[in-house]
Parts: C-alpha cells; structure tokens; sequence
C-alpha cells in the first residue's frame, strides 16, 4: 500500500528558478526569514475558526474521499541553464482513499494493475509514499514520505548518451511543507480538502516553509557521457544527500463562479540553503548551496453539503547548485494529479 503524495516539475518551471537567480530573488538570510516563519505560524495556528460571511463549517466531521491519481519523482541534470538529461520512475496509475477527521487526515493507494508503461524500455519501478496532514482555515502541514527505486533516462539538449534503464538509481524524499494564510476570508481547509464551505471568492497571501531530506543513489555515474569526460567536481556524479531549508511567499485564490463550483489556485517561489554532499568520480563533494524552489497546486470541482467531486494537480520543483567550481545543477521534480469524489458524514 502506498500513500499519496503530491508536487512535480512542469514546462518552463526550471527556467523561472534561473531567472530567480540572476534578478538575486529572496537574497534575505535565511535563518532571518525562519524566524519570521516560525513567529507567522504559531501566533495564529491555534486561533478559534469562527463561521464569518465567506466561510462557514460543516457540521460533519468525516469525509471519505475515493481517487483515481498519479504521483511522480523525478530527478533533472542542468548544464548551465540547459537541462541535460531527465531520470523518470515508470510510475502505475493508483485507486485509493483519503479518509480525514475535522483537520487531520491521511490516505492510501494501491497500484491499478497494468497500468505501467514498457517496461522493455522504461524498466519497472517500486515506490513507497506516504502522507499525513493536518489543515485548520489558516495554517496547514505535510508530513510527507517518498522512496522510489528504478528509473530510465529522458535525453534532454546538447546530450550524447543513449536513453537507458536504470534499476540500479534510487531516490529518497522525507520531510514537511508547512502553509500560513494572512486572510480571514480564506479557507485552507476548503481550498485543499474541501473540509469547509468557502462561500465566497477570496485571495489571500501566504508564506510557505520546507524543510527535507533528500538522497540519490546509484552504481555508475548519472551524467551525460560528454558532461562526465568534462573537468569539473561533477564528473562520475552517482548521488548524494541533500537537507535542504526553504521559504516561500505566495498567492492563493478561491473562485467560485456558480453557488456549486470551485476553482482554486496556489503558487509559492521562494529559496533557502541546502547542505549537499555528492559522490562524484573524486570522491564526497561536500558543502553548502542555495536553493531556488517553486510549488502550485491547481484544483477545480463541484461541492454541495454532503458530497463533492473535482480534480486537482500539484506541482514543486527544487533545484540546487551542489558543485564546487561547476556550472551543473540538479533539480528534483514531484507530482501529484488527482480525480477524487468525496462524501462528508
């Protein structure tokens, strides 16, 4: 069995996270913007959820939510801003359910059987997700638990190696995303679990913390052959172990075009610091980066006051310069697509 989780790299993403870079976004120390964070999400996060002209709750307290998903964790090598090669699981479609009590919740998946690609070409891949979290109107956190093993390249520009499989690279992803929203009008709940009645169309602002442990493992070198004959720290990269620390400002929206249809949309960019160490050809490469990291959710759907249904896609993506001397980069993409009905008792 597996739990979902969410988040993936989408079109011209990475390219954001560079021009990010350059402009020198988010140039503000990090444990400064913690300490705003921490502050922001305790001070309110236990504060009463009173009904008001926008929102009101429900008076059940479960909701069993069955889906139809996808999730994915992939793995991206840049050489300077052109990405080089992809690394993608040879991930099957899922059935599962979210079960949740007032603001708590978790859920569970199982593989839809048949549903992987070739696995002549693509290999075949294990994975373990897992999810808990917690949401209340205005403070919302992920516990989240990801490890895949088996992936087969996608060339990206200016690459001279052959797509393989590769059964031997493994991927671990562990951590936590917390929410805060500034707005009384706006709903956390209503927005990411339909928990609430959001009666009315609200922005808000919001800001965003991360905090992960990530880790690549593999046999041989996961460079392009033309990068891994180049000089530089890079060459017979094979993985490492990154603790990364990041926060993000952002923009939530919830539209409500009809009395019983929704929409709603989130994007959050932001940055913070990555303690890396990479095994190389040389050896460990350890030392610490910046990271630039990006994170939407999309959703739309229909809601009444027992029963809903709708679709949502959640993306992130990190990208890390981990090299001493090197213009190489790694960015780890997830997502989590979803088609669910949901009944409240």
């Amino acid at each position: 069995m597996k739990i979902f989780l969410f988040l993936i790299q989408f079109p011209g993403l990475d390219s954001i996270l560079f021009q990010m870079k350059k402009l020198g976004y988010l140039q503000i120390k990090l444990p400064v913007l913690l300490i705003i964070s921490i502050f922001i999400f305790t001070s309110n996060a236990l504060a009463g959820d009173d009904d008001n002209t926008y929102i009101e709750s429900y008076n059940s307290k479960f909701s069993l939510r069955p889906s139809v998903n996808i999730n994915r964790l992939s793995l991206s090598i840049y050489g300077g801003e052109t990405k080089l090669i992809d690394y993608l699981p040879n991930n099957s479609n899922n059935y599962g359910i979210d079960v949740s009590y007032d603001n708590f919740g978790f859920g569970l998946n199982n593989k839809i059987p048949g549903s992987e690609k070739n696995e002549d070409t693509r290999g075949k891949t294990d994975s373990d997700d897992y999810q808990v979290y917690y949401y209340s109107r205005k403070f919302g956190v992920d516990l989240f638990y990801q490890k895949y093993k088996g992936f087969y390249s996608k060339l990206g520009e200016n690459s001279l190696i052959e797509g393989e499989v590769r059964s031997d690279m493994k991927m671990l992803n562990t951590g936590m995303n917390a929410y805060y929203i500034f707005s009384d009008n706006f709903s956390l709940k209503a927005a990411f679990k339909q928990s609430e009645n959001q009666k009315k169309t609200a922005v808000t602002f919001l800001l965003g913390a991360s905090t992960s442990y990530f880790t690549i493992d593999s046999d041989r070198s996961l460079m392009p052959l033309d990068y891994d004959s180049a000089p530089g720290k890079h060459a017979g990269y094979r993985g490492g172990k990154y603790l990364n620390f990041a926060v993000m400002p952002g923009i939530g929206i919830i539209y409500l075009p009809e009395s019983y249809m929704y929409m709603t949309f989130f994007a959050l960019m932001g940055g913070g610091v990555s303690y890396a160490k990479s095994r190389t050809g040389e050896g460990e490469d350890a030392k610490t980066t910046d990271i630039y990291k990006v994170n939407a959710k999309y959703s739309i759907g229909f809601n009444t006051v027992s029963f809903y249904i709708g679709s949502s896609i959640i993306l992130d993506f990190t990208v890390t310069s981990q090299f001493t001397g090197s213009t190489v980069k790694v960015g780890s993409g997830l997502m989590f697509l979803e088609f669910y009905t949901g009944v409240r008792f």
